[in-house]
């Protein structure tokens, strides 16, 4: 078996059948088999699984073990060379698996490789390649400064503003769609089960960078990324910001120090008050513009950000999930 493609279902029931569907379609030309594990959500995925594609492997987690501890648990049912890490989210295009088995296979320090990912409306989705976190990055995080200076090193999408056309090495690459060998990925026990969510695949590819390999973007494999699919049907908007600071004070604790790590979350505190005040200034304007509904969003956000700075949105992760 050449590739073991591994999906992590959680409420992502009719993306996961689509996201077979173009698997099917579009299946790549070597061996490969195809696992899915549904993490505790109990959505009717097997049956569909079944419908869809019977000889797949389905594994059923009594709980919601979170993006990295599935997929870990999933890998170890894997029997292939490579193993390619799919969200249901997504649908592949013709030929982008061969070509990331091509690329994988092709570069000798390759490590883990990912495609161009796309959004439903057929835009370059800014997450494919991303810089590994740092204070700096973290604290300045703004769409606006995104735009002005979209070529810095502070971001790491460099590769996608050029749009070069041949695999390019990377600081860190999406989760969404990613290919790493199996025994490299054994190598590294998987994505640590320190993160719940988000961030586990930073901290994977920074791992992969420790053990001198590198992290390609692979632009000649396209495919499309819904994004937060299943994150978007929470009630709780809070929770994945929440989440989202939480995992990348983890990260900097796990790759620097724990004192590192409680400077992140005193950048976050400063940059909420900035933040917040410069809303509160601009909030007239967006009123007068009927753009309350869009500054009340932002509020929202950043007091959330700032209650999280100063331990007021705790998260606590057990067997069952995480709670907030």
């Amino acid at each position: 078996m050449d590739v073991s493609i591994v999906i992590v279902n959680w409420n992502s029931r009719k993306f996961l059948v689509n996201c077979v569907r173009s698997i099917r379609r579009f299946p790549p030309s070597v061996p490969y088999e195809l696992i899915v594990i549904d993490s505790g959500s109990f959505d009717g995925a097997e049956t569909a699984l079944s419908a869809e594609y019977p000889e797949a492997v389905f594994i059923q987690s009594p709980v919601n073990l979170g993006f990295g501890r599935a997929n870990n648990l999933a890998a170890q049912h894997a029997t292939g060379d490579w193993l390619l890490l799919l969200n249901p989210d997504t649908v592949v295009q013709r030929g982008s698996i061969d070509t990331l088995c091509c690329a994988a296979n092709g570069l000798p320090d390759a490590g883990i490789v990912g495609p161009l990912l796309l959004n439903a409306n057929g835009s370059v989705q800014g997450t494919c390649v991303r810089a590994f976190p740092t204070l700096v990055n973290q604290t300045l995080e703004s769409n606006l400064l995104r735009r002005c200076w979209p070529r810095s090193r502070l971001w790491g999408m460099r590769p996608l503003i050029d749009q070069v056309s041949t695999p390019t090495a990377v600081d860190a690459i999406s989760g969404a769609c990613a290919m790493i060998r199996r025994d490299l990925f054994q190598r590294l026990a998987g994505f640590s089960d320190e993160y719940f969510m988000y961030s586990e695949d930073l901290d994977l590819c920074y791992r992969v960078t420790q053990e001198g390999l590198r992290c390609y973007y692979v632009p000649g494999a396209v495919v499309v990324h819904y994004g937060g699919a299943s994150t978007s049907q929470s009630p709780i908007s809070e929770f994945s910001t929440v989440m989202m600071l939480e995992s990348r004070s983890r990260y900097f604790a796990r790759t620097c120090s724990a004192a590192h790590a409680r400077r992140f979350r005193a950048a976050i505190f400063v940059s909420s008050i900035v933040r917040l005040t410069v809303l509160v200034l601009l909030a007239p304007f967006y009123l007068l513009g009927g753009r309350g509904a869009q500054i009340s969003v932002a509020v929202s956000k950043w007091m959330a950000k700032l209650r999280w700075s100063v331990g007021l949105a705790p998260c606590t992760q057990g067997d069952r999930g995480v709670t907030c």
